[in-house]
């Protein structure tokens, strides 16, 4: 199954170091990342704010101080309510391997990496004797950002150190073989269902396509993709279009009008409505509120944030 549309494409880190922090500074509700999936680790400290996260079917609205840990190859999709701050440290668990196999590889890093040990999705940070955790989160934030001379062992260590504290604390998940493997074969069908749309998303796309992609008939279908997405499958891709469009006002210079023919909508007058309904904006005045934005930033320093960095995209 092709599903490299589906797959997030950006590179987190460098081939000799897999890691990449991120700041999301939001001053209002914002769609940070629709579903996708990666084959890093992911985790999302929560400063301050509220979040609502979806992970592999199931969603967790989450406020205050928090630790989210999303598994790698997890299907998720993350929101913000409001104004919040959060760092999301993206990473490759295998950077954190050893080429000498003892017990720490033996018991914890290699079941860790193989998902046979699963990090608790979310931790309450708010109690204090979270410090200690908090302390190591805000450690790896800040030794990333400035990059001293021994930054690199240092975010490493702290890494390990934070899983050496969840285990040690028990913040980690026995799963049911049965409902993984459920979870695993839903996640593989929603998967090439929305990797489909994306492939062809110029295209009229009909619902007996995607239905018999995971040999399904079509009403079953649509309650199946609902229960798992929250949308309908027609939702959803007007969803997927819209995102598609607003990607393509930002990163061209297209016109408005070949635009909505480029991310698959065959109305202009339907396109627009639908943007506006999605983003409360049309797309006219979005794409000059972009470009409004985009002189500004370069006016300040480009929108950095008190670490020197570029928030997640």
């Amino acid at each position: 199954m092709n599903q490299e549309l589906f797959r997030e494409k950006s590179r987190h880190g460098s081939a000799l170091f897999p890691f990449e922090c991120y700041i999301q500074d939001s001053i209002q509700s914002v769609l940070v990342k629709d579903h996708h999936w990666h084959d890093e680790m992911e985790w999302i400290f929560l400063q301050k704010g509220k979040i609502k996260i979806e992970i592999d079917f199931t969603e967790y609205t989450v406020e205050g101080r928090a630790l989210i840990c999303i598994p790698r190859g997890a299907l998720h999709k993350i929101s913000t309510i409001g104004a919040c701050l959060y760092y999301a440290f993206v990473f490759q668990i295998q950077m954190l391997q050893s080429v000498t196999y003892d017990h720490c590889e033996s018991s914890l890093m290699v079941p860790l990496a193989n998902g046979e040990i699963i990090l608790q999705k979310v931790i309450c940070c708010e109690d204090t004797a979270e410090e200690i955790l908090i302390d190591e989160l805000m450690k790896i934030a800040s030794t990333y950002f400035n990059k001293d001379t021994a930054w690199s062992i240092e975010v490493k260590s702290s890494l390990m150190k934070v899983i050496g504290y969840l285990v040690k604390h028990h913040k980690i998940e026995n799963q049911d073989h049965k409902l993984k493997t459920d979870l695993v074969e839903r996640s593989e069908r929603i998967k090439k269902s929305i990797t489909y749309m994306k492939q062809h998303i110029q295209e009229k796309i009909y619902l007996s396509e995607l239905a018999a992609l995971v040999s399904m008939n079509e009403t079953y279908f649509c309650r199946y993709f609902k229960e798992s997405t929250g949308m309908s499958p027609i939702e959803y891709l007007i969803n997927i279009r819209i995102e598609e469009a607003s990607r393509l006002i930002r990163e061209t210079d297209h016109k408005i009008i070949d635009i909505c023919y480029l991310s698959g909508f065959e109305n202009s007058s339907y396109f627009i409505r639908k943007f506006y309904q999605s983003k409360q904006i049309t797309p006219k005045k979005y794409a000059l509120q972009f470009r409004e934005r985009h002189i500004a930033e370069g006016r300040d320093g480009h929108g950095k944030n008190n670490f020197g960095i570029m928030t997640k995209k």
